[in-house]
């Protein structure tokens, strides 16, 4: 019972310093090649249900690094239209509970790294470099777009999610009910 009643406590001490729900900020933030985003309508659509989801409660900015190129580390049979960032934003246009911030276009940061034969060539997947490269750029945009104050939570999904059922609102997350484990 004693350790019972100081989780308790915590817990209404956790609430008690939680921000309103109003206040609360979120940068949801995309980065890579939209293959699928821009080519199949049901993806995309189901991507920009699921960000209203999560913004349904919490004011949000989008953000996305756009990678030009697919990014595939093989000669591709059927490589994917160069991207650019005009066309998700224009995609973007649909969310009804987030605005959009900057949407920029990004070269492929290792194009060196492209390879002619898998069987030949046994150096590791490469490929994360590339992620990663574009991650960070998008976290610029996300801490130059902070200006003064800092989003109470970054969240980086991808292009091509599919979300199986709609995600939860992120106040849900940030601010949890009485019955949430903490």
């Amino acid at each position: 019972p004693h350790l019972y009643a100081r989780q308790q406590a915590s817990l209404v001490e956790l609430r008690a310093q939680a921000p309103a729900p109003a206040m609360l900020r979120a940068a949801v933030v995309f980065a890579g090649h939209p293959r699928t985003f821009l080519t199949t309508p049901a993806v995309r659509q189901n991507v920009i249900d699921g960000v209203d989801a999560l913004c349904a409660t919490i004011k949000c900015d989008v953000f996305a690094v756009v990678a030009k190129t697919d990014g595939s580390l093989f000669p591709n049979a059927a490589p994917h239209a160069e991207a650019c960032a005009e066309d998700v934003v224009d995609a973007f246009r649909n969310l009804r509970n987030a605005a959009v911030g900057r949407v920029v276009s990004a070269e492929d940061p290792h194009p060196d790294w492209r390879r002619d034969d898998c069987e030949a060539d046994r150096r590791p997947d490469l490929n994360y470099g590339r992620e990663l490269a574009h991650a960070r750029a998008a976290w610029a945009l996300v801490r130059e777009a902070e200006d003064g104050f800092l989003y109470d939570v970054v969240v980086r999904l991808r292009f091509d999610v599919v979300w199986a059922r709609a995600p939860p609102s992120l106040v849900d997350v940030l601010v949890p009910a009485s019955n949430d484990i903490v």
